[in-house]
């Protein structure tokens, strides 16, 4: 009776290892395309902040030699924030940038194109970072 009943389930095995290789196939897919995402993520945040950064160089070095006031100018600080973004990430885009006083803020977009979520109607994701930084 015993070698009858092993005998009915003989081939299981293979039938859910064919059911289930597809899966771990979508499930890896899925893995590699949010990997990216994420590392796109991390590097649009550096340039991002580079961006801010480099930005609070554009201060007017005579009103804070005379009066100690540190005053952004507007379009030098948006030539060097631009100019470092792309440095850092060249196919990022500056989607927000506010000088206020001695304030900058900075923010950027990134489009991140996938490879398996293709399949599923997915071709491209926008990530978005953002920075503020003040001087003085």
């Amino acid at each position: 009776m015993w070698k009858q009943k092993v005998r009915e389930e003989n081939g299981s095995v293979f039938i859910f290892t064919l059911f289930l290789i597809p899966v771990i196939i979508a499930l890896g897919g899925l893995l590699i395309d949010v990997g990216m995402i994420a590392v796109d993520k991390t590097r649009l945040a550096g340039a991002v902040d580079s961006a801010s950064w480099a930005a609070l160089d554009s201060y007017d070095r005579e009103l804070w030699e005379e009066e100690g006031i540190p005053v952004l100018i507007e379009s030098e600080a948006f030539f060097l924030a631009q100019t470092y973004l792309h440095a850092n990430m060249p196919q990022a885009t500056l989607t927000k940038f506010v000088v206020n006083g001695n304030r900058v803020e900075v923010e950027g977009a990134s489009v991140t194109k996938l490879f398996f979520m293709k399949m599923f109607g997915f071709h491209e994701v926008t990530v978005y970072a953002s920075s503020k930084t003040k001087i003085g």
